[in-house]
């Protein structure tokens, strides 16, 4: 019995381990379970963090790769900056210029008020199990300095140190019409007829002015006589007298129709009105010597006083106190045209040019293709590519006296900032050339240097002419000057910019308007290198944010 009893006592025994080892087990792999899936959520955050920190690394890098570029002036032309490699990003770059940012990427140019800095970063590793990697979007907001340009009025439209030829239908307008489009002769006569227009200051430096239907919207000042035929002047008329019409010894002669909005002072006689209706808004003064005569004829009307140092005769109206034999009068001052001023190039170092030394310089390229281009030209259609990293100087002085033309087949060429070509000569059948980003401008020089620094215009071989035959107007983004101590001839429908020339000839039909382009830090209103405008340039950080992550 007892033997029984020991036995079935060591039976329920087992049983009862055998259960304690089960139930040990199931808690065993309860606890495996669970530290199995702490241990992978561990590493899954961990891996997400890391990932997380190596987008934003990524993001930072590209906004500060953009920021390099950008205070360089270097904004690619797309305004996208990639990288492949670690770090991997993607960068936009958007600009305002006061109204808004930009749909589509933009680089900040010369305008822009502020910019922004988009970049998208990609983490080295990927997710857990194949999963995809980290990515997070940063945006970066920076201030923006825009060009300062010097002021628009400093130079005159067109400055001619000779001019030998009559402007016939000739038009000179303003694209700005609160810029006057001024006209500078330094030796040479004003001959204007057929309806042609200036739409600004007429200056003589030494030379007179005969007006027959022409109009000039603002003063003309001579140093010589003012003869006016069935034409309208804006504001005043200067003569100073230095010489005198032969046919009735006056200095100023308005007749037939004319119209003077403004004063007429003359150093010398003045005769108003003779033949049809003639009108002066201010008033007429005649100031030398005591046989100086002031006349209002019939069907003239002077609005304000009539003076003289001499005699005055009244057949018209004189709206103002009439003064003769006035011994106190004084004449007008002498016009000023500043003297020629020379833009060297063959004889100085590229280096010390004013396209050199500008606050945003020019690089130059030394022309190596065609002399005469057209649309197979490798190297005119390339030019495009050198303006996308900054501006550009064209030196095709070896191209020798024949100079620097294009064919009637040329292609378009649209340039991303601006180019000087320098030459000894020009000759443009056509001239296609368009900003590449629109809206922005872009300035085009055409320079025949003058290497002989004399103030004065030194036409010699190699140097020559600039011939403008053209059959399309300038764009609308584009600025053109042109430059030779020879002749500018201009026979084009529309030439957007500005002439500078020592001899200056418009054909029968030509049109000009007028735009400030002259080359950086030149003062060609007072024949003077000026301090260059200041560049656009990248300010300070105003803020930085995420906008996104994933993974």
């Amino acid at each position: 019995m007892l033997l029984t009893h020991l036995r079935r006592r060591r039976d329920d025994d087992r049983g009862t381990a055998l259960v304690a080892v089960i139930a040990l087990s199931l808690v065993t792999s309860v606890i495996a379970l669970t530290i199995g899936s702490v241990s992978i959520s561990a590493v899954t955050t961990t891996n997400n963090t890391l990932g997380a920190t190596e987008a934003r690394a990524a993001a930072e890098a590209g906004i500060r790769q953009a920021e390099s570029l950008l205070r360089a002036n270097a904004c690619p032309s797309s305004a996208v900056i990639t990288s492949a490699s670690d770090p991997e990003f993607s960068v936009s770059i958007f600009r305002n210029q006061g109204a808004g940012w930009t749909a589509a990427p933009s680089c900040p140019g010369n305008d822009a008020t502020q910019v922004r800095v988009v970049a998208t970063g990609t983490a080295d590793r990927g997710g857990v199990s194949g999963g995809d990697k980290e990515t997070l979007v940063l945006e970066a907001v920076f201030n923006h300095s825009p060009r300062q340009a010097a002021p628009p009025s400093i130079d005159p439209a067109v400055y001619a140190y000779r001019v030998n030829t009559a402007l016939k239908n000739f038009s000179l307008t303003s694209e700005d019409q609160s810029i006057n489009a001024d006209l500078q002769i330094f030796e040479g006569n004003f001959i204007c007829t057929n309806g042609a227009q200036v739409q600004g200051n007429v200056t003589l430096n030494n030379g007179y002015a005969d007006l027959d239907r022409c109009n000039v919207r603002r003063t003309l000042h001579v140093s010589q006589y003012a003869k006016i035929y069935n034409s309208t002047i804006g504001a005043d008329v200067l003569a100073s007298g230095d010489a005198t019409l032969s046919s009735n010894g006056s200095t100023v002669y308005s007749h037939d129709g004319s119209v003077i909005t403004g004063n007429v002072v003359a150093g010398g006689s003045a005769i108003i009105g003779d033949g049809q209706s003639t009108t002066v808004g201010g008033s007429v003064t005649a100031a030398k010597a005591s046989s100086t005569r002031a006349t209002v004829d019939r069907r003239a009307t002077v609005s304000g006083s009539l003076q003289s140092s001499g005699p005055t005769t009244v057949r018209g109206t004189v709206g103002g106190t009439v003064g003769a034999n006035v011994s106190t009068l004084a004449g007008p001052p002498r016009p000023v045209v500043a003297p020629w001023l020379d833009l060297p190039y063959a004889s100085v170092p590229f280096a010390s040019t004013v396209w050199a030394t500008a606050a945003e310089p020019y690089t130059e390229y030394v022309w190596t293709g065609p002399c005469t281009v057209d649309r197979n030209s490798v190297e005119w259609n390339g030019l495009a590519a050198r303006t996308a990293l900054g501006p550009v100087v064209v030196n095709a002085l070896g191209c020798g006296p024949t100079g620097f033309n294009t064919a009637s087949d040329l292609s378009d060429l649209d340039i991303f900032n601006h180019v000087t070509f320098i030459a000894y000569s020009f000759n443009f059948t056509k001239l296609y050339i368009d900003s590449a980003v629109p809206g922005e401008r872009v300035y085009v020089h055409f320079i025949v240097p003058d290497d002989v620094v004399d103030r004065r215009p030194t036409c010699a071989s190699p140097s020559g002419n600039i011939i403008l035959n053209s059959e399309r107007n300038t764009e609308t983004d584009v600025t053109a000057f042109a430059y030779s101590p020879c002749k500018i001839y201009s026979d084009r429908d529309y030439w957007k910019g500005q002439m500078y020339g020592g001899e200056v000839e418009f054909g029968q039909q030509a049109k000009m308007i007028y735009a400030p382009a002259s080359p950086p830090g030149v003062n060609f209103r007072d024949g003077v290198v000026s301090t260059p405008p200041t560049p656009p340039k990248l300010d300070a950080l105003v803020s930085m944010r995420e906008l996104g992550s994933g993974g």
